[in-house]
């Protein structure tokens, strides 16, 4: 009865704006102690549209966390029912059950998108739900790394950083809000748009945060919810003050903005226009129609000019994440389950960090580095998780599930600290003193190329 009236309040909210953060509506308690595998299979099993008999039917009482285990959880069932059925074909026709039982890509380091395309275009939906391992191949020759998971996030890395080339023009970079969307005038087939797709599935299922950051609206549009005038205000602040200036004028709409129903685009250094509605150019914007016309450039900016290229991408997704897990997420929790956590706690990363060469808690370089560390501004922060994991975001779960790894890298040097991405480690040299190792690791953080989009 409790759970059916905070659905009412919920959807109450909701009607009016959220009122109520929807975060206020999750238990903590119930997301940590509940038997989730438990509810996800009554919750499955359930064939009544009435009954109710799992909290995945109230899936806003569940954190991102016990959802992102629910999916983890799906992707685990899944993928042991592949890897049985793979072992059992293996042993029928002779080959390895070892080599079926993974998901194989060998990738050359200087064809990274190609090799990845054309391995992954063409399997079938089961295949990649396997466990990803991954080969580098660097002239001709595999690399002698074993993948344990470093070199998988490292492949999520450099695959994410080549697709967002502006090169490749496939996505417009926003500036102002530090997002990517899809180019309307890319020419790009949409087996391109569909692999970036499956990277974002194959991350999720993998457990690898990316660094890429898309406008809320792609999220929504992921869970089939249709993006409104409010979204693209989010993701483009400029045109969306225009567009509510538009709306709120009192004054002589038509010969102040002197607008028509179209809307125009950059196509490669020309300028073109497309018409919102039939007849459009010969139609002026008025007082009487202005809340038309914005409705119709919502729907044309954010679903009809890139429906082509965002079709192709949500096929992708789908054809990894497409289980009924995805439908407990919300957008934001489900941006959240793609990138991470904005929000930083570096104590709680502080607190799950280990040491190698030497180094341990209550060393004095340690404590000068944490010192160091917590004294940083936000932005310094954020640079040093770029350098150090490949992401300037959190784990779902926060910082404490980051498993960061400090090693002694040799006596105080000129050398600056380095890092190993793939395993979220830091060598750090035993600098002589804080102000040294203060200075030596802003240094290599500010300097650092990383793997960043922009």
């Amino acid at each position: 009865m409790a759970g059916v009236l905070l659905d009412i309040l919920r959807q109450a909210s909701e009607d009016g704006g959220g009122i109520i953060p929807y975060t206020e509506f999750h238990n903590a308690q119930l997301s940590e102690h509940a038997n989730l595998q438990a509810e996800y299979v009554a919750w499955r099993q359930n064939t009544s549209t009435t009954a109710l008999c799992s909290i995945c039917q109230m899936p806003y009482l569940l954190t991102p966390e016990a959802k992102s285990f629910i999916m983890h959880g799906e992707a685990a069932m899944q993928q042991q029912q592949h890897l049985s059925a793979a072992a059992m074909q293996a042993f029928f026709s002779g080959g390895s059950a070892a080599v079926a039982a993974f998901l194989q890509i060998r990738v050359r380091r200087s064809h990274v998108v190609e090799d990845a395309l054309n391995q992954l275009a063409h399997l079938e939906a089961q295949d990649l739900k396997k466990p990803l391992r991954v080969t580098f191949i660097t002239g001709g020759v595999p690399e002698p790394a074993q993948d344990e998971g470093g070199v998988t996030k490292e492949f999520f890395q450099l695959l994410t950083r080549d697709l967002f080339r502006p090169e490749y023009a496939m996505f417009t970079y926003n500036e102002l809000t530090r997002t990517h969307w899809f180019s309307p005038a890319s020419l790009e087939a949409e087996d391109e748009y569909a692999l970036v797709g499956a990277v974002l599935g194959l991350a999720i299922y993998n457990a690898v945060i990316l660094d890429v950051h898309f406008p809320l609206a792609v999220y929504k549009k992921l869970l089939g919810i249709r993006p409104t005038f409010a979204d693209l205000k989010a993701a483009f602040p400029d045109l969306g003050r225009g567009l509510q200036q538009l709306l709120d004028f009192e004054g002589d709409v038509e010969a102040v903005f002197c607008r028509s129903f179209t809307a125009q685009y950059e196509f490669y250094g020309e300028m073109r226009e497309e018409e919102l509605k039939p007849g459009g150019a010969s139609i002026p914007v008025t007082a009487a129609n202005r809340r038309e016309y914005v409705d119709l450039y919502t729907a044309w900016l954010l679903e009809g000019s890139v429906g082509r290229q965002f079709g192709a991408f949500r096929a992708g997704f789908l054809r990894v994440c497409g289980g009924p897990a995805l439908t407990l997420f919300t957008p934001a929790e489900l941006e959240l389950l793609v990138c991470g956590l904005p929000h930083l706690d570096f104590e709680a990363l502080q607190a799950v960090a280990k040491y190698e060469g030497g180094y341990s808690a209550e060393h004095q370089e340690v404590r000068w580095f944490w010192e160091v560390l917590h004294s940083l501004s936000l932005e310094q922060k954020r640079a040093f998780l770029m350098f150090t994991t490949g992401s300037d975001r959190a784990p779902v779960g926060g910082l404490g599930k980051l498993p960061l790894l400090i090693q002694r890298a040799g006596p105080d040097s000129d050398n600056l600290p380095t890092s190993h991405t793939c395993f979220n480690s830091l060598l750090l040299p035993e600098y002589a003193s804080k102000d040294r190792l203060r200075a030596k690791l802003l240094t290599a953080v500010e300097n650092a190329q990383g793997f960043g989009l922009q």
